[in-house]
């Protein structure tokens, strides 16, 4: 599908409370962003009481991100009201990132859980868009907004590495590695032990872009 960031909404009521205070921050860190335009490629980003909608300047441009409170605009799911963004990595993905942490912040002052986030990317992948966050006085980080644990992995043979998974997993966290494993994608034999949450984020790098499995192996 390509580079993707996703949420849910639960509580479109809080989302309409927060729409205007995420639309206020944004224009506050517009000069650390990379250039944004209207949703149709030209003018600027609307950043709107109501609607916030840009892309990235072309040939950086890739899907329109848009949000606003309009059911129409979401899939209905079991999770809630479904919307998402591929931004293929473009640089305005940047921007991306940080709306969505904003709008889950300010969300939850109006509603527990009206939103919850996922995304194609790892936590690394987040950083910078929560220090972003971080410097308008907010406290957030990449754990918090994509609802994720880290562990470290340990195989029967001896190796070691380190996952990042929601921490309520819709999956088996060992049947799901031992796929990775079946397929290639990992060289990590079953079975597993697992040891943790971690604090902090994983040591070691991804073992390909985007992963959220990490390993110190050549460090």
């Amino acid at each position: 599908m390509g580079y993707t960031h996703y949420w849910h909404v639960k509580d479109m009521r809080a989302v309409g409370e927060a729409l205007p205070l995420v639309a206020n921050d944004l224009k506050q860190l517009l000069a650390k962003l990379p250039p944004l335009v209207g949703p149709d490629g030209t003018g600027k980003p609307i950043l709107g009481p109501e609607t916030v909608e840009f892309n990235g300047v072309a040939p950086d441009d890739y899907e329109t991100f848009w949000l606003d409170t309009n059911p129409k605009d979401y899939l209905e799911t079991e999770q809630g009201l479904f919307n998402c963004c591929k931004t293929q990595y473009r640089p305005y993905d940047l921007a991306v990132q940080a709306v969505l942490v904003l709008l889950k912040y300010h969300s939850e002052f109006f509603k527990a859980d009206s939103v919850t986030l996922s995304s194609d990317g790892n936590l690394l992948d987040w950083i910078k868009a929560c220090q972003l966050v971080e410097g308008l006085g907010y406290p957030v980080d990449p754990m918090w907004a994509l609802g994720r644990e880290v562990w470290q992995v340990k195989t029967r043979a001896g190796a070691v590495f380190y996952v990042e998974w929601p921490k309520q997993p819709d999956k088996d966290p060992a049947e799901w590695l031992g796929q990775m494993h079946q397929h290639g994608i990992i060289p990590f034999a079953p079975p597993f032990s697992f040891h943790g949450p971690l604090k902090g984020y994983p040591p070691g790098k991804p073992i390909q872009e985007g992963s959220g499995i990490y390993t110190t192996r050549g460090r």
